[in-house]
């Protein structure tokens, strides 16, 4: 008898984005790893949104902190091609390494960050540079955001997706079966669901 373990095909639109089931995972863990540095729990995560962008035609999956796009994983079929966008610092490694793929603008933004492209592998497997870089930039951004009450683009946030960072077996589940509709979360409360664009701070 094989003793090979049978890893499930990724459900739609995950298939769209990685891989393949190993790299999904390893996906939802460096979210678990980027939230953990935002410390966003304190505020009960008001400011992360994720989102699978209808306009992208759900072929990358982004994290939002705030007004701060933070991470894209895109898939291959995405117009930005097989990459991860990573908001980092300008002020170190990235600014020094590799072209900006756009910079951010907020008043209270005294050192400066921007989106920079990345290949998987490069992210995946972070040299020691790179990964302090990308640790001060979150623990930065955090600082700066991490009191907000929500965000311009939680209209869009699935919850569910949301959920799968924290909760094994529903990321095993969503990942092989797809996301459930009728999914419900505490967070869109009634009170969470007024316009936070007129009172984020």
């Amino acid at each position: 008898m094989s003793s090979e373990i049978v890893v499930p095909p990724l459900a739609q639109p995950f298939e769209r984005i990685f891989a393949d089931y190993a790299e999904a995972e390893w996906g939802f863990g460096f979210l678990r790893q980027t939230i953990d540095l935002l410390n966003a729990g304190t505020n009960a995560y008001r400011p992360c949104v994720l989102t699978l962008p209808k306009n992208y035609k759900q072929r990358l999956l982004r994290f939002n902190f705030g007004p701060w796009l933070l991470v894209d994983f895109c898939g291959p079929a995405s117009k930005y091609g097989k990459w991860i966008h990573l908001a980092l610092l300008r002020d170190g490694f990235a600014a020094a390494s590799r072209k900006e793929w756009f910079v951010f603008s907020h008043p209270h933004d005294k050192r400066g960050m921007a989106v920079y492209r990345f290949t998987w592998a490069e992210v995946q497997s972070m040299d020691s540079e790179l990964t302090e870089h990308y640790e001060v930039s979150m623990q930065y951004t955090g600082e700066l955001f991490g009191h907000w009450r929500g965000s311009a683009y939680r209209l869009a946030h699935q919850p569910q997706l949301f959920a799968g960072i924290f909760d094994p077996a529903l990321r095993a589940s969503i990942l092989t079966h797809g996301l459930d509709p009728f999914f419900s979360d505490s967070y869109r409360s009634e009170d969470n669901n007024e316009d936070f664009c007129s009172r984020m701070i």
